[in-house]
């Protein structure tokens, strides 16, 4: 099997890894929309800002220092290991004292026994076992898969029993210590490798991983700053809805595409040398994600009212401009992840960092000053902020690797033009049709998915079987639909006979 070949593979199964944990947590959330209020969300907001803000300063970059090494020894995965058991034990116990002082500064008394519930989260979390670094860097995603299934069936079966019974903010803080759990527990069962405790490699990891932790840990306040500064100045209210929408709009973007472009990273490290092959590799990948990710963005923000009515119910149309405006992360959330990627893989490390420490500050200072708005138009402004600092992104490591700026929008260019014909169309026939919510998104993904198709032979006859990357990606993906037809067509044979 070629790279290519291999590495869309992997990263297919890593999307369909990603595709069910968040389709199963977006139903849970569905669900609790509809049993828990806007405050119990609020609440389960403020604590997982904070808990995975720990997390990300305990987590030292230990997954990407394994993949990205050539030749990975027993001494690399126990320290890394090892690295992750001390960070996260510390963490957690500043974090169970920081109970008392979270529930001063928001005056809700309970958060302080959260806090003190949802501390060990950290520690379990790494005793993950450290072969599973090994599987992602061998690209074998096939264990991590069932692992996955299993652990998130039975910890959102769970979190909605729970839910039923208890009817309050309680069944999401255990199910987040019950889905730690059995992660471990399977992490054990699918690789047989054992971890010991040694420090051999640590100071090794630890240049690797300074930069990594620094990035992350300004990365995640960038992204989260604007969900403390809601719930610091417009209360735990506001802070539930405004939380519950920015999950449910960027959903697809940070927890299923994002994470299915993990094994761009081993791809790209192959070639870290070979600028002529990386570049490719960087056009390649974007093209890839881009013709994923714009027809899901224009989609949501084409049926954001109908999306809001479906998935979350009536109750909360009220605020359905704060989705429409989360729609547009979804883009930035998916090129900014591969452009960083990039540049870590070609050792722009601080370039990345003062990146993330800018695009922080100005996060900042733009919603203090709008603080006293509405957080509907604080959803705007983030959300144009965002698709500007990706776009400035983009065009650095274009730079960086010596690629044609007009080229590489030329590139992109059909695709937008597209979307955009798909757009008109698809909103011209549905608003001629009266019809139920549920039927409008039905018709509406039938009819955008049929005209997206279309625009998009056209665009590869007349334009993408021109160039390198279009050849490329045909070729990944021809095999591929092929295999599927193939397997249609034998079980419509089966179910026939």
């Amino acid at each position: 099997m070629s790279l290519a070949i291999k590495t869309l593979s992997s990263s297919l199964i890593s999307l369909v890894i990603k595709f069910f944990e968040r389709g199963l947590g977006l139903i849970s959330t569905l669900v609790l929309a509809r049993i828990l209020t806007p405050s119990d969300f609020g609440i389960v907001a403020i604590i997982t800002i904070f808990i995975y803000l720990f997390e990300t300063i305990s987590s030292a970059g230990t997954e990407q220092y394994i993949i990205q090494k050539k030749y990975v020894s027993n001494d690399d995965l126990n320290s890394a290991w090892t690295l992750d058991i001390i960070l996260r034990t510390l963490l957690s116990i500043i974090f169970f004292c920081c109970g008392p002082l979270l529930a001063n500064f928001y005056e809700l008394k309970e958060i302080t026994y959260v806090c003190w519930v949802i501390s060990p989260w950290l520690l379990i979390s790494a005793l993950n076992n450290p072969g599973l670094f090994l599987l992602k860097k061998k690209q074998n995603y096939i264990p991590i898969m069932k692992l996955a299934i299993i652990q998130k069936s039975i910890s959102v079966a769970l979190v909605i029993i729970m839910a039923f019974i208890w009817k309050n903010y309680w069944a999401m803080i255990v199910g987040l210590l019950l889905s730690a759990i059995l992660k471990c527990i399977g992490s054990y069962v699918i690789n047989e490798y054992r971890p010991k405790v040694t420090l051999v490699k640590i100071k090794e990891q630890w240049n690797f991983s300074k930069w990594i932790l620094s990035k992350g840990i300004i990365g995640y306040s960038r992204a989260q700053a604007d969900n403390f500064i809601i719930s610091a100045f417009q209360g735990v209210t506001a802070i539930g809805i405004y939380h519950t929408f920015k999950y449910v709009a960027t959903m697809p973007a940070a927890q299923v595409l994002g994470p299915a472009s993990e094994p761009l990273l081993a791809s790209f490290a192959e070639d870290s040398h070979d600028r002529d092959k990386l570049r490719h590799k960087f056009k390649l990948a974007v093209l890839t994600l881009a013709l994923l990710a714009l027809p899901i963005t224009m989609f949501m923000y084409s049926f954001s009212a109908e999306i809001v009515y479906v998935l979350l119910g009536e109750q909360w149309m009220k605020h359905e401009s704060v989705f429409k405006a989360f729609s547009l992360l979804f883009l930035a959330f998916i090129l900014g992840g591969i452009s960083s990627q990039i540049l870590i893989v070609v050792g722009q490390l601080k370039p990345l960092f003062l990146y993330n420490v800018l695009t922080l500050l100005g996060t900042v200072a733009l919603l203090l000053f709008y603080r006293n708005e509405s957080f509907e138009l604080m959803a705007n402004y983030r959300s144009l902020f965002e698709i500007i600092a990706t776009l400035t992104l983009l065009l650095y490591c274009c730079f960086i690797l010596r690629c044609s700026i007009r080229s590489f929008f030329i590139l992109i260019l059909p695709l937008c033009i597209s979307n955009y014909a798909v757009y008109l169309a698809v909103s011209t026939l549905i608003n001629m049709m009266s019809l139920p919510s549920i039927f409008i998104l039905i018709f509406g993904f039938l009819l955008y998915s049929f005209f997206y198709f279309c625009c998009l032979f056209i665009s590869y006859q007349l334009y993408y079987k021109k160039t390198s990357e279009g050849v490329h990606l045909a070729y990944i993906l021809k095999p591929i639909v092929i295999k599927l037809f193939k397997k249609t067509t034998i079980k419509n044979h089966i179910e026939k006979t």
